[in-house]
């Protein structure tokens, strides 16, 4: 039996003012579009354990479990799959590098404030309302 919500965590890369997001890529879901970097827990490891992994494999950055600072909890719901994901900002003067070309055609740094279009919906509300607002629970609903 498939479960009924996937766990997930995201990465909010703070530097000098400004937050990195990746331009999805061959993935099938809102290639084109900008998101925070993430992925899936895997079975073992718990949330932090996941985005220091994740940190590695997609961005190249050797950080610590407590490097990263809780922001809040996301629960989405969509037809294709729901997830809870943890989402956590990393500040670091490490430079990031798109370790996933194959998943991620750039890498952009851009002013919380001033995102532009280009985000996905749920992450926009991340970056709205838990980033930039104070909120530590979110939902959204892509159905």
């Amino acid at each position: 039996m498939e479960p009924h919500y996937h766990v997930a965590i995201n990465i909010i890369v703070e530097k000098d003012g400004e937050i990195m997001l990746s331009r999805r890529a061959n993935t099938g879901w809102n290639d084109g579009k900008l998101c925070i970097p993430g992925g899936h827990v895997e079975y073992g490891e718990s949330p932090r354990q996941a985005a220091v992994r994740e940190a590695r494999e997609e961005l190249g950055l050797d950080i610590k479990v407590d490097e990263l600072k809780f922001l809040c909890t996301e629960v989405r719901q969509s037809p294709e799959r729901s997830y809870i994901s943890c989402i956590y900002v990393l500040q670091t003067n490490q430079d990031p590098k798109n370790m996933e070309p194959n998943k991620c055609s750039e890498l952009v740094w851009r002013d919380p404030k001033n995102i532009g279009s280009e985000l996905i919906p749920n992450f926009e509300q991340i970056i709205q309302k838990a980033y930039i607002g104070s909120e530590k629970y979110l939902e959204y609903s892509a159905t």
